[in-house]
């Protein structure tokens, strides 16, 4: 997590290294779903776990380079809001497909699909948002 985030600071680019750990974490989580020997399962999912930390600890880089004042306030809570919520949902959803299929495979196929919706919407935001990086300064500003 601390040398993707120092990669994305050196760089000053936040979008692509958010996306890019979380399309590293999808792939992952999809190559563990498959795995049926227990050892290349936990190669992928520790490959996995460190696009998992890399997305997190670069994401929230991100609103403040376009939020500012009440929004920002307002935007975080509703971004830790919904972070909540899946950390309430996640674990039963994982159970439920569990006890429905007698595998984690699909739970982790689910996760891959959670992080590639949130890299394909990250890197929508930067386009929309229109995120440019401000090589002088160092800081990440909106147009």
């Amino acid at each position: 997590m601390v040398l993707w985030a120092r990669h994305s600071d050196q760089k000053l680019e936040r979008t692509w290294h958010v996306a890019s750990a979380g399309l590293l974490a999808a792939a992952a989580f999809a190559v563990s779903a498959s795995m049926h020997t227990p050892l290349l399962a936990m190669i992928a999912l520790t490959v996995g776990m460190t696009g998992v930390y890399g997305f997190f600890g670069t994401f929230w880089a991100i609103p403040p380079s376009f939020l500012s004042g009440q929004a920002a306030a307002a935007g975080i809570a509703m971004i830790i809001s919904i972070g909540n919520l899946g950390g309430l949902v996640g674990p039963y959803v994982v159970g439920w497909t569990r006890e429905a299929t007698q595998s984690f495979a699909l739970a982790f196929v689910a996760m891959s699909g959670f992080f590639l919706v949130a890299s394909v919407l990250v890197v929508i935001l930067g386009w929309v948002a229109g995120i440019h990086e401000v090589r002088n300064s160092g800081v990440a500003a909106a147009d």
